[in-house]
């Protein structure tokens, strides 16, 4: 994973948010994810997956009919589905709890 924060565990990573596609639940250049690596599927919750683009994007996930969905929580954009081959071959990491940031953007941005 790219632009991450290690911690003492190589089980747990602190992931910037760096797009608005969660907003308001994960907010840009202000929020952060504490991430465990995964490999497939693990039920409901908040993933990191690789993009078609090379970066990174958090979706919201769940299981629909053989299927994985893929939602977005800002309105302005739409989610997707996937095959579960497709999630197994772009999965990351899956979300362990978000971290409010109450850094101003600009303090942030030189944190990069």
């Amino acid at each position: 994973m790219a632009d991450v924060i290690d911690l003492a565990s190589p089980r747990v990573r602190i992931v910037p948010v760096v797009g608005d596609g969660m907003e308001p639940t994960l907010r840009p250049h202000r929020d952060f994810a504490l991430c465990r690596p995964v490999h497939s599927y693990q039920g409901e919750g908040v993933y990191l997956l690789s993009d078609v683009m090379g970066g990174e994007t958090f979706y919201r996930v769940d299981a629909l009919c053989g299927r994985v969905r893929l939602l977005l929580d800002n309105p302005h954009y739409q989610g997707g589905e996937i095959t579960p081959d497709e999630f197994n071959s772009r999965v990351l990491a899956i979300v362990l709890a978000d971290i409010r940031g109450r850094v101003p953007v600009e303090r942030w941005e030189k944190l990069q």
